[in-house]
């Protein structure tokens, strides 16, 4: 086993340590229109999201203020 990762998997899962907890008011989220991707970077990117929703890196959102563009 080397140093660097080389996929989600070699990551270890979400950390167990302590919770993120973002507190949010009442007010409307901000919405940005997302950046402009090519359709090469648009596969990359669904990839990537996909690996690390599998290792369980990251998980979905429902939030308003979570990204909606997947």
């Amino acid at each position: 086993m080397g140093f660097f990762a080389t996929g989600a998997g070699d990551l270890g899962g979400p950390c167990s340590i302590l919770e993120n907890y973002k507190e949010t008011t009442d007010e409307r989220p901000i919405y940005f229109k997302p950046y402009g991707r090519s359709a090469f970077e648009d596969d990359l990117l669904d990839k990537d999201v996909i690996e690390m929703l599998k290792a369980k890196i990251i998980e979905p959102s429902n939030s308003p203020y979570g990204f909606q563009g997947f």
